[in-house]
């Protein structure tokens, strides 16, 4: 309905142009075929492009809901690493050099890296438990040395003093 109106008052408006520029009624009629014509192929066009497209469109379907899976799995993955990561640097008790790395499912975590005692161990699991929520795995990784703990605190005063030079 609304092409029809449009195209009767495209119609119009190119009669009253054609007539006010002196044109004949012929060319005037003329003008109006050639108008009517053209809409109809650009219909036409229009439907048979849409045609072509529907089955491309529609085997693209599949593809484009697994990249989208894989790209909101990503997401989820990534989300996940940060918060424990950011949980775990958060704590002064721990060193910073504890690496986090999600599961491609986002339902487990693994921790990995030195820490000074046993009791560093069991803190960093236990808030990375309180950060993951039920329902998914915290694998502690993380190795114990007594060393590490100096090492890091001699990380952090080279930090220090580098940003004061």
């Amino acid at each position: 309905m609304r092409k029809t109106v449009y195209r009767i008052g495209m119609g119009a408006v190119w009669t009253a142009m054609l007539a006010t520029f002196g044109c004949s009624p012929e060319t005037v009629e003329s003008a109006k075929r050639d108008i009517d014509r053209n809409t109809t192929t650009l219909r036409e066009t229009t439907r048979e492009i849409e045609r072509k497209a529907k089955p491309v469109l529609e085997a693209a379907k599949p593809v484009t809901n697994a990249v989208k899976k894989e790209a909101d799995q990503k997401v989820e993955q990534l989300k996940i690493g940060v918060r424990v990561t950011a949980a775990l640097k958060a704590n002064e008790n721990l060193p910073s050099t504890i690496r986090v790395d999600a599961g491609p499912d986002a339902q487990r975590v693994t921790l990995r890296g030195t820490v000074a005692t046993a009791e560093q161990k069991a803190l960093a699991e236990r808030i990375a438990r309180e950060t993951v929520g039920k329902g998914k795995e915290v694998r502690n990784d993380l190795k114990v040395d007594a060393g590490a703990e100096r090492e890091d605190r001699n990380e952090a005063k080279d930090s220090v003093k580098s940003s004061k030079e």
